[in-house]
């Protein structure tokens, strides 16, 4: 963060666990760089299967993106734990999001506008320098998320929220964007 009065605070984005019975916080995992470059792939909707009854058919989404883990700062400052383990206590925290935890939710946070349920679908982790004891110091972590949906959230009261919240932030900020038939060359259809 900047010291510089007037800068923008910078916000981190992130993952939290929520408890599969209560949805309390359990788990808050920080990423340590925001991701350069996000890519979120929608798929049309198709008709098998069909949703079930009452619920919206919607599109399936992916988000990949790479987090950067640097344990430099750490070592320079002689962080005694970044000096016994290197990066891998964040790894590990980050590798263990793949293993289900009941019905808990994870939920990715990018900024206030995208707080959504998904499911870790994929992780690829590239270890890029070492410590003597063979410790990472630096990797790439490659992450593919599977945006959860109304379908996927049939019994989760609060994953159904934060999506349906998603949904409606979606739904405003489309708004805001309207073009008119004349600027397409028309005055009607």
């Amino acid at each position: 963060m900047s010291s510089f009065p007037g800068s923008p605070k910078l916000l981190k984005a992130g993952f939290v666990q929520l408890d599969p019975v209560t949805a309390v916080v359990v788990g808050v995992h920080v990423f340590q760089y925001n991701p350069e470059t996000l890519v979120r792939r929608l798929e049309g909707v198709s008709s098998v299967p069909p949703p079930p009854p009452g619920v919206p058919a919607a599109p399936r989404e992916t988000v990949t993106f790479t987090l950067v883990l640097d344990a430099s700062d750490k070592l320079q400052a002689g962080d005694p734990a970044t000096q016994q383990t290197g990066l891998l206590p964040a790894i590990s925290a980050l590798e263990l999001l793949l293993y289900p935890a009941g019905a808990g939710l994870t939920v990715w946070v990018s900024g206030g506008r995208r707080i959504v349920p998904v499911r870790i679908t994929e992780m690829q982790i590239v270890e890029q320098a070492f410590d003597p004891a063979l410790n990472p110091i630096r990797a790439e972590i490659a992450v593919t998320l599977q945006v959860l949906k109304d379908a996927d959230l049939a019994s989760n009261p609060r994953g159904r929220a934060l999506w349906d919240a998603h949904l409606a932030t979606i739904q405003q900020l489309a708004k805001t964007d309207v073009g008119t038939l004349a600027a397409l060359g028309l005055t009607g259809i």
